[in-house]
């Protein structure tokens, strides 16, 4: 009976710690939900041994295996979650990335249609006759 003790034990603080645990992966649950899943994974799994060995006991293999399913459950909870948000931090990077290069296209075309305007406000020839109408001379203070 000390042995069904000790795994009960095990299996109350390793349920806990999984619902009490404040980090980044158990607050939406993924730790939780892992544990609960493994630790019935592992029950089913653990009586379906106990009942294949011969003079096997269902009840102590039941709870050997949500003694075992417990933290893998957890382990693989938070490994799927993990993996999910690298999945959208990688989705958001091409995002980002593909936004930078426009940005950095329409800007290239910016300056070319910038420095085309230049070079054709510099070439423009003013008549000679019509040199006395038009100011030339500073925009302020007065004209000569």
């Amino acid at each position: 009976m000390g042995f069904l003790r000790a795994v009960i034990i095990v299996i109350v603080l390793l349920s806990t710690s999984c619902t009490t645990a404040n980090g980044r992966y158990t607050k939406g649950g993924a730790a939780t939900v892992g544990g609960v899943v493994g630790g019935l994974t592992g029950a089913g799994s653990g009586a379906l041994v106990g009942a294949i060995i011969s003079r096997g006991d269902i009840a102590a293999s039941a709870l050997l295996g949500t003694a075992i399913g417990i933290p893998v459950g957890a382990v693989l909870g938070i490994y799927y979650l993990y993996t999910v948000e690298n999945r959208e931090v990688n989705e958001n990077q091409d995002v980002i990335d593909y936004n930078a290069d426009l940005i950095r296209r329409r800007q290239e075309k910016i300056n070319r249609l910038k420095n085309q305007t230049d070079s054709e406000a510099q070439s423009i020839k003013l008549d000679p006759k019509k040199r006395q109408e038009i100011y030339t001379g500073p925009t302020l203070g007065s004209p000569r």
